[in-house]
């Protein structure tokens, strides 16, 4: 069934400043650290303890100072993400899209269901993402987890045999903080986190091209991940099969 929107939701914010696209020798890819890309000046930031403290050179220069920190979602945070979904121009998916088993009567849905599921999610410790704060605010969520707990994107999108893989299939940025960069500092703070963790690959799903629909890139856009290093992989279901390497 034809995947549909994440409807009023989501933007990636893909069309950030910065340098540099990741690429090993050999025709490899290989992630820089975020530490790498802030001392190059471009828009990520520097990981200072449990969170992701970014004085990004290009964000400061364009935007003035701020603090921005990425968060690992757990217990204490849920109250952030509700925050979050609830608030214009979201309250409707509730990061469910890839928990619900089918797309048929997707568009259907009343945000009562779907918070139902998120609900359900959480009951049963599923912490499956990231936060990002701005100057102690939250600010965006992306939905990372292990590939092979996310039955409905594997039989749509991965190819038989693929190794296992962090999945980021939901990108998200409250409308006033986007065109800013902070959708690079988010996903720097993701991979490092990723990193550190002992994570060895990370896919993304965007859909081909840059698109002015927000609705169009509620899995982040495609420039945003070439950016930071991903490849393409292969073209599915009108998809984009990204890969970075972090091991």
């Amino acid at each position: 069934m034809a995947e549909h929107h994440c409807r009023d939701q989501h933007s990636g914010g893909g069309g950030g400043r910065g340098t540099g696209s990741g690429k090993g020798r050999g025709g490899g890819t290989k992630a820089r650290s975020a530490l790498d890309a802030f001392r190059e000046g471009t828009p990520y930031g520097t990981h200072v303890g449990k969170g992701w403290l970014a004085r990004g050179l290009r964000v400061a220069r364009y935007f003035g100072p701020m603090n921005v920190e990425v968060r690992r979602l757990e217990v204490a945070l849920e109250a952030d993400f509700w925050r979050l979904m609830k608030s214009e121009p979201f309250g409707w998916c509730y990061c469910s899209a890839w928990t619900v088993p089918s797309w048929d009567g997707w568009g259907d849905r009343t945000s009562e269901e779907n918070m139902a599921v998120r609900e359900r999610i959480f009951r049963e410790g599923g912490h499956d993402g990231y936060l990002l704060f701005v100057d102690g605010s939250v600010a965006g969520w992306c939905q990372c987890r292990p590939r092979a707990g996310m039955a409905k994107l594997e039989r749509q999108l991965v190819r038989e045999g693929a190794p296992p893989a962090h999945a980021i299939s939901c990108l998200m940025i409250r409308p006033e903080h986007r065109g800013r960069g902070l959708a690079h500092l988010f996903l720097g703070g993701i991979l490092d986190d990723l990193r550190a963790r002992g994570v060895r690959r990370v896919e993304a799903y965007p859909k081909p091209g840059r698109h002015e629909d927000v609705n169009e890139v509620w899995t982040g856009p495609e420039p945003l991940f070439a950016k930071a290093g991903f490849r393409e992989e292969s073209r599915v279901s009108g998809r984009v099969v990204m890969v970075l390497e972090l091991g």
